[in-house]
């Protein structure tokens, strides 16, 4: 049971800071757009901000509860619970709430434009960043690796925030911009999606490299056999962003003075980003999973 639950939260942590991370990268990619749309934006990050420190006091009290055998008082337990706050986890969940307290601080300035302000809201918004990317290495898995593994992961976590994060923003801007405003954006996150993509798989190889050391082990272990699954879903999610990036984005381009056109590839373009983000869950489910019930050792 306690299993369960541990897994839930950490999906749903994950879920929400990507949210959090996309949310300031959509910030700055519509900032000359429209300031109703990076108000959007914005709420959706505050609230994305409250859901993931939900979450990760939330896995910190299972983890505590799973501890102590003891049922839902153990989510309390006066003797595990400092134990584990002085621990690796407690150093990463105090990590995490900083991270999450300096964006939200961030996201508030740039909800409501404060132009005296813009600049700390930025400083903010990329200390909060870093914390909650560098918060990933202190417990779990690579806790044990080098700096470059620990460097890995945290570019890992964050290349791949600032993609399926921004998904949904990107996904409002088709509705609430025109097709000359949204269009250039499309193309303008077409090449930092392109980025952010080569970012994923360089860390990523280099993580399964690290942790595995040859990747024959893939196919020896039950942690192997969830990455090949996992790499199957990534695989899927990337041939989606291609089509958006090579076949409907183009179209939406071309398309801007014929009407019946643009409106078939806008919608296509809709329909595979909610394929993405049904896939990213996925993804972060299978994820949640492998890091959680087993291990690269096992």
């Amino acid at each position: 049971m306690w299993d369960i639950f541990i897994v839930l939260t950490k999906v749903g942590f994950y879920a929400a800071s990507m949210a959090v991370i996309g949310a300031i990268f959509s910030s700055a990619l519509f900032a000359r757009s429209s300031e109703s749309l990076v108000k959007q934006v914005c709420t959706y990050g505050l609230k994305s901000c409250g859901l993931a420190a939900f979450f990760c006091v939330s896995s910190f009290l299972i983890q505590v509860g799973s501890a102590s055998q003891s049922g839902l008082s153990g989510l309390f337990d006066k003797v595990i619970l400092p134990i584990l706050w002085n621990s690796s986890v407690g150093d990463s969940l105090e990590t995490r709430l900083i991270g999450l307290l300096f964006t939200g601080f961030g996201l508030v300035l740039l909800l409501f434009r404060a132009r005296a302000a813009i600049y700390l809201a930025w400083i903010m918004l990329v200390i909060g960043t870093v914390l909650i990317s560098l918060s990933f290495f202190l417990s779990g898995h690579t806790q044990s690796l080098g700096w470059l593994a620990q460097a890995a992961i945290a570019i890992h976590f964050l290349a791949v925030a600032c993609w399926i994060g921004s998904l949904l923003p990107l996904y409002w801007s088709t509705k609430r911009l025109s097709t000359h405003d949204f269009a250039p954006l499309l193309t303008r996150f077409g090449h930092l999606a392109l980025v952010f993509v080569i970012a994923l798989i360089v860390a990523g190889g280099y993580l399964i490299f690290a942790l595995l050391g040859s990747p024959l082990n893939l196919f020896k272990s039950t942690y192997g056999g969830g990455l090949i699954l996992k790499f199957s879903l990534v695989l899927i999610l990337l041939l989606l962003a291609a089509r958006n990036r090579y076949s409907l984005v183009p179209q939406i381009v071309q398309a801007s003075d014929k009407s019946d056109e643009e409106n078939a590839a806008i919608g296509e373009f809709r329909v595979t980003v909610v394929f993405e983000m049904a896939f990213a869950f996925f993804i972060l489910l299978v994820t949640a999973l492998i890091t959680s019930l087993t291990g690269p050792y096992a």
